[in-house]
């Protein structure tokens, strides 16, 4: 009896289930792709601008789930399986894309779907994983021998036996001897023996031709989409192999979502717990955008004038189209650009309202010890890398089952540079509605991204939020789609005229003790933004020698503290401002200019560029209200003796704005501060067309034809996370095991990245480290300490 062909590894002592088999796995599969496109395929066709291609995808889809492991057939693939020689001479779905093209036999098959579908099944084949290496997808070839792949087995032949009669196909093939590919040139001519890089080039040139030749959108838009889904068929297929369990996954992302009543409730939860009388009466303002028609609408409007509830009326009301049309319920994406902010937005609305809402990277509420013990290794896959992807599936299922999502940005635009989570939760993400707030506080990059993610799902509906936002970016969006993309104001509301700010510049700190002193004696609170974490940290120190003795209360919020001790510290932050139990002096970084629900009486901040600083000085005199008119505060621009984190040119700008808004010598409205900073954008030379080049490029879930290379999503940062050995040596004496990813969750500490970093040991992809290297303060019971910081 020949040995099984598998699909999975199993331990040598375990039955081979039928899920791990070559023939199990590709049914799985099939299966999976199938239910895939007939529940979730329709809505997301329809936002893709595709919406008669459903029978199309289907049948993509089918043939993914039993052609795309062919390769594992391979002979050095089920060594590897087997504890053998990991390195290959071709990866499986280079091998599985090569028989469906080149096979005088098996290429005839996808004759029947015509050249364009049989392409786009060759991408789906080819870009099912996201490891590709260039430039041919095989390793070093020089180290590995001959590669046989035995077409003629049982077990390949009862998959085909299977496929044809899913697929209406004629009877299979008759006997063929194994398939022989070389790292040698091939001089002999035989069908079944073939040079590598001879096929690998043809299909690649083949690939590339027709690619050039169909490089418009709905092309482009159609091997994304069935890429993305067929990565999530693989997935489905293999985490839960029972065809049961499976369709009611499939089936309940397919009817989870939001229903006009959901959002109708959250809205009057929240009006009830802030002592707003119910029913809740919106302002014009809100209502216009709950009335907003376009699938692309920005609302600006300043802080705290009720953009959220907007939003939560804008979903209440496309939730009623929805409905009115015969659609399924859509899935309810709120994104805010950071963490910290996204648990905001989660604890104010959605926590405590009776739409099954969750936080993203909150528990997961599937059986995850089941879903994990059927994700085994792919082939070349670390124990870190396998223990993500691990991870991210669990993380995927529960978004499936989740009707309202707060998140960050990442959860969403992610797919666009193949993140591994966006793109196994995408079938839901692209039968959805989706909130974008703080859109100006988007860096380039990102900026980027959402407009291809507009521009390449031109009918899902989006609404993207702001304070404010320079020209140039609103005439981007304005481009992202055909269809005019509405703008809504508050500005007839008059509070984004109201006087708030007195604007101060000042080159050291010498006028801003007495400025504290009389603001705390007057029982003010104090909001003082750092652009740099040592910064705020000597600052803190300062400023509780100062005032800690006099009774004030002083802490730092900044990001180098634990997860975990950085939400207390939010909350004790925001809390300690309007608790009355007197003036409070809050150091922080860039964490406050969004992720902090406060009103401060002065402000102090370094220089910024323009959107950190009307971000900052949002948070200054933010209970303003038409009817209700405190006087203007004070805001104090402190010139910082390093640019860094932001760059020399982006301070100067700053320093010339601060400079158009005081010549006036006069309090400034937040209307003030952005028409300045739309005129000073408008005198900026760009390239627009040059940006849409870039911007595609970058966004390879589009531009990754073939290939599911993976980019970065944010421009790169400087910092890495990591945990503190103390912290893991306590928990294993304590524990006597490994921790797990809620408590490695809780404790990594984001510090600054040096090159020492990369030799230290890893726990779940975080680096351990040692106590000598990094010194950790922070009292729990206090709330004060400086968090981490590397030890010199």
């Amino acid at each position: 009896m020949k040995q099984r062909i598998l699909a999975k590894g199993v331990s040598k002592e375990q039955h081979v289930p039928a899920f791990a088999t070559l023939a199990g796995h590709a049914a799985n599969v099939a299966d999976a792709g199938d239910k895939l496109a007939r529940w979730l395929g329709g809505g997301a066709l329809r936002h893709f601008g595709l919406a008669d291609r459903e029978s199309d995808l289907r049948m993509v889809l089918r043939w993914f789930g039993w052609t795309h492991d062919w390769g594992k057939a391979g002979n050095q693939f089920q060594q590897m399986l087997q504890g053998g020689n990991p390195l290959q001479l071709m990866r499986h779905e280079v091998v599985s894309a090569l028989l469906l093209r080149h096979h005088p036999v098996l290429s005839r098959l996808t004759e029947a779907l015509g050249k364009e579908l049989a392409n786009a099944l060759l991408c789906a084949v080819l870009g099912h994983h996201r490891k590709f290496p260039a430039p041919y997808q095989m390793a070093d070839i020089r180290e590995r021998e001959d590669l046989s792949v035995d077409i003629n087995h049982s077990d390949f032949r009862e998959m085909l036996t299977a496929m044809y009669r899913d697929l209406g196909l004629s009877e299979p093939m008759g006997e063929i001897e194994p398939l022989k590919i070389t790292k040698h040139s091939v001089t002999h001519g035989t069908l079944d023996y073939w040079w590598a890089d001879d096929k690998l080039v043809r299909l690649k040139d083949d690939l590339a031709d027709w690619w050039e030749q169909n490089k418009t959108d709905e092309p482009v838009r159609f091997i994304a989409l069935s890429k993305a889904f067929a990565i999530a068929a693989d997935v489905a297929g293999s985490a839960l192999p029972d065809p049961e369990e499976r369709t009611q996954l499939i089936r309940s992302a397919s009817e989870t979502g939001i229903t006009p009543d959901d959002m109708h409730g959250l809205i009057e939860r929240w009006a009830k717990n802030r002592g707003i009388p119910t029913p809740f009466r919106p302002r014009d303002f809100q209502r216009r955008v709950a009335e907003s028609e376009s699938r692309l609408t920005l609302v600006e409007a300043g802080c705290g004038s009720g953009k959220s509830v907007a939003a939560y009326m804008w979903a209440q009301r496309w939730a009623e189209r929805f409905k009115t049309d015969g659609h399924s319920p859509p899935h309810f994406f709120f994104c805010m650009p950071t963490m910290g902010t996204a648990t905001e937005q989660f604890r104010d609305y959605a926590m405590n309202a009776d739409v099954d809402a969750i936080l993203e990277h909150s528990k997961a509420n599937l059986d995850l010890d089941s879903i994990r013990n059927f994700l085994t290794a792919e082939e070349g896959e670390s124990d870190t890398e396998r223990f993500i992807r691990q991870e991210s599936t669990i993380e995927a299922f529960r978004l499936w089952s989740a009707p309202m999502i707060v998140c960050t940005a990442d959860t969403v635009l992610g797919s666009m540079v193949n993140a591994r989570k966006s793109l196994y939760h995408f079938p839901v993400v692209a039968n959805g509605l989706i909130v974008f707030d703080e859109v100006h506080a988007m860096d380039n990059r990102v900026f980027r991204h959402l407009l291809i993610f507009l521009r390449h799902m031109p009918h899902l509906p989006v609404l993207l939020m702001t304070a404010s936002l320079s020209e140039y970016r609103r005439q981007m969006l304005t481009e992202a789609r055909q269809e005019p993309m509405a703008v809504i104001s508050d500005r007839e509301s008059g509070q984004a005229e109201l006087p708030r700010y007195w604007l101060n510049r000042v080159d050291d700190k010498r006028p801003l003790t007495d400025a504290i002193s009389r603001t705390v004696a007057a029982g003010g609170n104090v909001l003082w933004v750092c652009n740099q974490v040592e910064r705020a940290a000597e600052n803190y120190e300062e400023m509780q020698k100062r005032f800690g003795r006099e009774g004030v209360r002083v802490f730092v919020y900044h990001s180098r503290f634990r997860y975990g001790d950085r939400s207390k510290l939010h909350r004790r932050a925001v809390d300690s401002f309007g608790d009355g139990q007197g003036p409070v002096i809050l150091i922080a970084t860039q964490v406050a200019e969004m992720s902090l629900d406060l009103s401060a009486d002065l402000l102090v901040t370094d220089l910024a560029p323009i959107p950190s600083l009307i971000q900052r000085l949002g948070r200054l005199n933010r209970r303003a209200l038409p009817e209700h008119r405190p006087e203007p505060k004070t805001a104090y621009i402190l010139k910082p003796e390093s640019s860094l984190p932001y760059k020399d040119e982006e301070l100067e700008q700053a320093a010339k704005w601060i400079a158009s808004l005081q010549s006036g010598e006069r309090s400034l409205a937040q209307r003030d501060l952005a028409q300045v900073f739309e005129q000073m954008e408008g005198s900026v030379d760009r390239n627009p067309r040059l940006e849409w080049r870039e911007a595609f490029k970058n966004a390879v879930f589009f531009s990754g034809k073939w290939e599911t290379p993976v980019h970065v999503l944010r421009e790169t940062g400087h910092t890495v996370s990591i945990i503190l050995e103390n912290d893991l040596r306590g928990f294993e004496a304590k524990q006597g095991r490994e921790p797990g990813r809620d408590w490695i969750g809780e404790h990594e500490v984001p510090i600054l990245l040096k090159s020492e970093v990369f030799s230290w040991k890893r726990i779940a992809g975080r680096p351990i480290a040692p106590v000598e290297r990094i010194h950790y303060d922070y009292d729990e019971s206090t709330g004060r300490g400086r968090g981490a910081a590397w030890v010199d």
